[in-house]
């Protein structure tokens, strides 16, 4: 975890690989993990690839 904005939903996956990835509050595997979130936090996701740029879905912390 990268970046986090708890208040607007969204923030921003980094990948081992670099890549960066942006993932909304509903794109959390379980909602209960949304308020646990916080930068630094190790969180396992799958990889879309958006009109807009790459994106996170089934975000859920490891």
């Amino acid at each position: 975890m990268t970046s986090l904005t708890h208040e607007e939903g969204f923030g921003f996956i980094s990948a081992l690989d670099g890549r960066e990835f942006f993932f909304r509050r509903e794109s959390m595997a379980s909602g209960d993990q949304w308020k646990q979130l916080k930068i630094g936090t190790e969180v396992r996701f799958a990889e879309h690839d958006g009109e807009k740029g790459p994106f996170a879905s089934a975000v859920t912390i490891v």
